[in-house]
């Protein structure tokens, strides 16, 4: 016997997959299934077992299996159930038919050269990586979702540490800087920390520790400055404390640092 067989991720979510001696029996059932048609002498008469089909007998499969008759009947009698297998016995021998065999093989003609099958098997292992991928940033985005829900969780905890932050107002703003940028993080509740930090950080260094406020341009908009070159600088919306100045990438304050120095 040689070859092998396709088995989706799906499985894991099958009633099967609870049960390790049913799904090692059913995967047995798979592999010894025929992967094209063959002859075989059956009580003097040739018999065509068809593709996905298979002779076997309860006692083979329960010495195979090292089950008793009685529990290989059983279990065959679930896969017929759930419509996974057929039986026939017309041939005075059990014929165990998986249902839909064709899921579990690579379709190859006879036209096929073995750069076909090798690209075939190239195209199979993109698409697994495909899968594989959107599995990896569902599990991403899970995870996101939780950590940021621990996070409002713990804001009682988080009062208590930064005194004097407005903990609901940062975490709004660090959702929305979050989205903004496309930032990502392996630990969100310590990258909001962080934000915290710097929040407390940047209002001592603008003014004593009061709250930071931007002036305002006749046309609405956000005043600030480069604390390095001292451009100013507009925002539709108040500035984020760790808003970095896009001509020089350093903080910004909301005050003329030029005019203060002077």
């Amino acid at each position: 016997m040689s070859g092998w067989i396709k088995i989706h991720r799906k499985i894991t979510k099958h009633w099967i997959w609870d049960n390790p001696e049913y799904l090692k029996a059913w995967l047995d059932i798979l592999m010894l299934a025929n992967h094209e048609p063959r002859k075989k002498l059956i009580n003097n008469d040739v018999a065509v077992i068809k593709t996905g089909h298979r002779d076997l007998s309860l006692r083979f499969l329960a010495k195979r299996w090292k089950w008793s008759v009685g529990r290989v009947q059983r279990f065959l009698k679930l896969l017929k159930n759930d419509t996974m297998i057929d039986t026939q016995t017309d041939t005075g021998q059990t014929i165990v038919s998986v249902c839909n065999y064709g899921r579990y093989q690579v379709t190859k003609t006879q036209s096929d050269t073995p750069n076909d099958t090798l690209t075939d098997t190239r195209s199979i292992h993109r698409r697994v990586q495909r899968e594989e991928l959107k599995e990896l940033k569902e599990l991403k985005r899970e995870s996101k979702s939780v950590q940021l829900k621990n996070i409002k969780d713990s804001f009682s905890e988080l009062k208590k540490k930064f005194q004097d932050a407005d903990i609901e107002t940062e975490y709004d703003k660090f959702t929305d800087w979050m989205d903004s940028k496309g930032k990502q993080y392996k630990d969100y509740k310590a990258g909001f920390r962080n934000w915290l930090r710097r929040a407390n950080a940047f209002q001592r260094r603008s003014d004593g520790g009061n709250k930071v406020e931007f002036a305002k341009t006749p046309t609405g908009l956000w005043k600030a400055y480069c604390s390095k070159c001292n451009t100013m600088l507009l925002y539709k919306k108040p500035p984020y404390p760790n808003t970095s100045s896009e001509c020089c990438g350093k903080d910004i304050y909301n005050y003329d640092p030029a005019r203060v120095s002077a």
